[in-house]
């Protein structure tokens, strides 16, 4: 139960029951509180009888139906959308080809926003088990037969060891990968507590169950110690370090097709591992022993062509240790002279037992090599953790990996082939990581919700490289790369903050300024039919870069594709990487269906138009919000002709995210509305930063789009700061709109120190006849109050008012005004550039 209290003059305090709507008696009212309660009467006074009526009356009216944040799509739009997502996949089946999509969305975690580990750092204290435990759900709604796998991936300079890699593997024909799942290990907390089973030496007892799966003596099972163990037992009267682990030998023979193995007689017993902190199978002493003495390939073998199905069950008898030795005898007349590079290890570490499975060469020999651990794994009911080398690379084979970035979790999802299958993928990954408070949108420290910051990159491609229509009709490509370049809004619509020539995913036309000049010269050379496919990545390769030359920082990347000089660069796949994420799951469907949408009309009709030279404008007018949605509307109409109708309000959720509106205010029939717009970020010069070459990234300024309607432009303008914003005519005469750039922030390295900050920016309507300001506008770069927030908004409810708080009508100027010339530079006709006119 509430009240409110006011005092009026003349009639003391009055106090409010908003309960009930009526008076509040004055023994509620603790202001009024005195001895004497007459004295502290609301109303005091004499009155007579009188005839009264009262009506009361509550109504709520929203002028505008605005949808739920979570729910951006009504059930209807929904439908619609689905609907549209069916008609695409009959395309492209009509088109005779088979495309895949895979992509690589990132998230944060929701509860802990301003950590390291989910702004700048790739590794963190909780990382790790947010990933595993996101790995897990997923393995129970995806692929529940799938084999949990903990490996490593990659490795940047200045990182002690390679980033972790969890892994999810499961066959595409829906068999099984590994039937026990109760058998593998978990990393989240359910095996926090010491194991009993653990003790003693499980993890040789496990070894000698997996050497009599595969037939193997257990004399060829070898221990191991580290090196750190022996130094701290160095004395003579110092006990033996204990063992660190079992290295068994183990090598696919594809002539016998059986497994083999070896006594490496070269290495110590026990074996002395590397120093490190990697598993030991990573650390082996593999340089001393000799060549290997069995034929059979050391790499897997390169899928071009679609392979032939597994077959059901990939089982191999095992074999007697008789026929054991006689097999080695056939192979070496010294059983013991048969020298191996690779080997299966077990360890105990961590309250947990590690099998390390070596590098194989094909797919099939990989899941007899699961099978036969999973049977000794069985035997010893002792779940386990797999690690070591993944699986070669196969289409017949799903993979699914959960690594870390900096600030994100990256997960890879697999490809998918139809857009009931892309549509179930994403719903099912935003729900499970939804689930454990992993997200995909954050919030900054003013209340401005933006992507995770690790991008949401969109791979296409082909079942296998063959069969990719990037291969195989090289014109698709030339078209894709054309479409892009004449639409900015699909460079900068979708994208993060991060824009311009120097940022993850730059367009063609903004470095070198005769990049365009040099393509088409590229373009003219292009072959016609995929014969050579890798002649597409000699014709291309030095075009889709950055200005450093990095193909892999492009907006359109192909090192995937089919380079001529490595096998992971051969897969026929095409990275779309100016794509971030978006809060919501449907809303990164709709973006990934526009995409499918494009592919089916490049492919129905070519796309092999001249590029368009925009100049200053990708800077200028391509930086507000109105073009780049004109522009969007304008790839709808080219779809539409083609048979797929998208309707503006599937992307109205990702505008209204991607620019977030200010503030509105109406002042002499004049609508003002000013709404956040893009600004490209400089990169700047080499500094000395902590004893470290680096180039800091110039955040420091700002942009607004400044939208004007029914404004008479002879007898109105807009001012900004005291500056005439140069409005100019849209679509339509009644809609007057330019941007406004100014420094919001005075940073230590920045491309212009000397300038000053220009906020607050008092926006005005200034009648010109009468050289008088009507009303006005102030936008805060923080808030208005001074208060520094320290931690980021916890929810959307936070971020809301603190954005909104950063709006604040009036702070016009009172009195005659006369506005200050503003005429923009000629190259940026559609810019109030503050930082030139008022530095």
């Amino acid at each position: 139960h509430a009240w409110c209290e006011v005092y009026l003059p003349g009639a003391g305090w009055i106090g409010l029951d908003a309960t009930s709507g009526l008076l509040a008696a004055e023994g509620h009212i603790p202001l009024a509180s005195t001895p004497d309660p007459g004295n502290a009467a609301p109303i005091s006074g004499s009155h007579d009888p009188c005839d009264s009526q009262f009506q009361f009356e509550m109504r709520v009216e929203r002028y505008e139906p605005v949808p739920e944040k979570t729910r951006p799509y009504s059930t209807a739009t929904w439908a619609a959308v689905d609907a549209l997502g069916m008609a695409v996949d009959t395309e492209l089946r009509r088109s005779g080809v088979q495309l895949t999509m895979g992509g690589e969305p990132t998230f944060v975690f929701a509860d802990d926003p301003d950590a390291a580990e989910w702004n700048v750092a790739a590794l963190g204290p909780g990382k790790r088990l947010l990933g595993a435990r996101l790995l897990y759900r997923l393995h129970k709604r995806l692929a529940p037969r799938g084999l949990l796998f903990h490996g490593q991936g990659k490795w940047y300079p200045g990182e002690v060891l390679p980033r972790w890699a969890l892994g999810l593997y499961y066959r595409a024909d829906g068999l099984p990968v590994w039937e026990r799942t109760d058998l593998l290990a978990r990393e989240d907390n359910a095996n926090a507590a010491p194991d009993p089973k653990l003790a003693g030496d499980v993890a040789q007892d496990l070894m000698k169950a997996i050497a009599l799966e595969f037939g193997i003596q257990d004399s060829y099972i070898r221990s191991a110690r580290d090196p750190r163990d022996l130094e701290s037992s160095a004395g003579p009267l110092d006990p033996l370090p204990a063992i660190r682990g079992y290295a068994l030998p183990l090598r696919w023979w594809p002539e016998r097709e059986t497994w083999i193995s070896s006594r490496w007689s070269e290495l110590s017993d026990p074996i002395v591992l590397m120093p490190g902190d990697s598993p030991m199978g990573y650390r082996l002493p593999l340089g001393a022993l000799g060549p290997e003495s069995i034929p059979g390939g050391d790499t897997a073998a390169e899928i071009y062509a679609a392979p032939p199905a597994l077959p059901r069950e990939l089982r191999d008898e095992p074999i007697t240790a008789a026929d054991f030795e006689q097999l080695l005898r056939s192979a070496q007349s010294d059983p013991a002279a048969v020298s191996l590079s690779t080997a299966l290890c077990v360890e105990a570490r961590d309250n947990a037992l590690y099998i390390f499975l070596p590098p194989q060469t094909s797919l099939e020999v990989w899941l007899r090599l699961i099978k036969r651990i999973e049977a000794a794994v069985i035997k010893t009911g002792l779940p386990v953790f797999l690690e070591g080398y993944p699986p070669p690379r196969d289409p017949r084979l799903q993979t699914l990996l959960v690594t870390p970035d900096p600030g994100v979790i990256e997960v890879n999802v697999p490809p998918v082939q139809s857009w009931p299958e892309q549509r179930e993928l994403t719903l099912a990954l935003g729900s499970e990581a939804a689930a454990i408070g992993l997200v995909s949108a954050k919030f900054q420290l003013d209340g401005r919700p933006v992507g995770s910051g690790g991008g949401n990159h969109i791979t296409l491609g082909g079942p296998v490289p063959a069969e990719s229509p990037f291969l195989n009709r090289p014109s698709l490509l030339r078209s894709l790369v054309t479409y892009f370049q004449h639409h900015p809004a699909l460079s900068y619509l979708f994208s993060g903050m991060f824009l311009g020539a120097t940022s993850q995913a730059p367009r063609i036309d903004e470095g070198r300024h005769e990049s365009l000049y040099e393509l088409e010269i590229a373009f003219q050379n292009f072959p016609r039919d995929g014969s050579l496919p890798w002649l597409i990545d000699r014709l291309l390769r030095h075009h889709l870069t950055d200005l450093a030359g990095n193909t892999h920082r492009a907006e359109i990347c192909i090192d995937k594709l089919y380079a001529p000089d490595r096998s992971d660069g051969r897969l026929g796949i095409v990275e779309l990487r100016a794509f971030e994420m978006l809060p919501q799951p449907r809303e990164n469907l709709v973006v990934a269906l526009l995409i499918r949408a494009i592919i089916a009309r490049l492919l129905k009709s070519g796309y092999q138009m001249p590029f368009k030279r925009f100049g200053t404008a990708l800077q200028d007018q391509y930086m507000l919000p109105f073009y780049l949605e004109q522009d969007l509307y304008s790839i709808l109409a080219d779809l539409k002709q083609f048979g797929f109708h998208f309707k503006p309000e599937f992307f109205k959720p990702i505008l209204d995210f991607r620019f977030p509106l200010c503030g509105r205010l109406q002042v002499a029939g004049v609508e003002l509305e000013i709404r956040a717009a893009l600004e490209p970020w400089h990169v700047l010069g080499e500094e000395s930063i902590f004893g470290q070459t680096a180039r800091m990234v110039d955040s420091a300024v700002e942009r607004l789009q400044v939208q004007a309607r029914h404004l008479d432009p002879d007898r109105y303008a807009v001012l900004c700061n005291g500056f005439q914003v140069p409005l100019q005519p849209a679509t339509s005469p009644d809609i007057r709109l330019a941007g406004v750039r100014f420094k919001a922030w005075h940073l230590v390295h920045t491309l212009h120190p000397n300038v000053k900050v220009h906020a607050p920016l008092v926006f005005e309507v200034v009648d010109l006849a009468a050289g008088q300001s009507l009303g006005g506008a102030t936008w805060h770069v923080s808030h208005p109050g001074g208060r520094n927030f320290e931690e980021r908004p916890i929810n959307a409810r936070e971020a809301e008012s603190r954005w909104e708080s950063r709006f604040r009508p009036g702070g016009h100027t009172p009195g005659p005004l006369v506005g200050k010339d503003g005429t923009p530079a000629a190259d940026y006709p559609h810019t109030l550039d503050l930082r030139r006119l008022d530095p």
